[in-house]
């Protein structure tokens, strides 16, 4: 499993950036952890860590915090493929 450091935005001008970590990464999607609400449908922008593109993806999934059984955050679908190619 792949954990990465990143910004997660609730708009691309990340003003409002959470500082965040990644968790099963995929080519299509991630999951995020968050404290905060989110709704299926939201948009997302992340921006990796030294890395200048931000990538943007709506969220399909949201855990609440508080639940000691899973870890708080979003499944986020992302609009482009990532690889390591």
């Amino acid at each position: 499993m792949r954990y990465l450091a990143v910004y997660r935005s609730a708009d691309g001008k990340f003003e409002d950036a959470e500082k965040v970590v990644t968790a099963n990464v995929s080519d299509h999607g991630c999951f995020v952890y968050s404290i905060r609400e989110w709704s299926a449908g939201d948009r997302v922008w992340l921006r990796f860590l030294g890395d200048e593109a931000d990538i943007c993806g709506t969220v399909r999934s949201w855990r609440p915090w508080g639940n000691n059984k899973t870890m708080p955050g979003i499944g986020i679908k992302l609009d482009v493929e990532l690889n390591d190619g």
